[in-house]
């Protein structure tokens, strides 16, 4: 668990693009991240059964309570990855616990250098949802 969080806090802090993939709401920071999955290290991606492959992406994302000590949240994870034919796929989030650690990971395919625009849905388990989009030019990786 900790091998991940700081693979992939070094990654956040490589990517200015990605230093700030963050949403807040009613006190809650939604916090996430798309790369390659060939940018994960692969012990860690065997680990969550994640399939290392050039044109494969990973979302990661993560509830946290925005302002105390920190405080991670379980909820459902909605993401819809669109590709620029209008192509829509649902992707399967993966809830991973860790304590004190949540995150929802999930994977997608594309093309070289194509813009994915990804859709996602919060909602905790009060009810409260949140909705949101990000698009990102993904590249082949090796």
């Amino acid at each position: 668990m900790k091998r991940l969080l700081v693979t992939l806090f070094a990654l956040v802090c490589c990517c200015p693009a990605a230093a700030e993939q963050k949403e807040t709401f009613d006190g809650i920071d939604v916090h996430y991240i798309v790369l390659p999955t060939t940018d994960l290290d692969a012990d860690i991606a065997a680990r969550y059964g994640i399939v290392r492959a050039p044109l494969t992406g990973f979302v990661n994302i993560s509830m946290v309570v925005a302002d105390g000590p920190f405080e991670a949240l379980s909820g459902n994870v909605d993401v819809t990855v669109k590709d620029l034919l209008g192509n829509v796929v649902h992707l399967d989030m993966r809830e991973i616990s860790e304590p004190p650690a949540r995150y929802y990971l999930g994977t997608f395919t594309y093309s070289n250098e194509e813009t994915m625009r990804l859709r996602i849905t919060v909602t905790l388990p009060d009810g409260r949802a949140h909705t949101f989009t990000h698009q990102q030019k993904m590249y082949r990786e090796q």
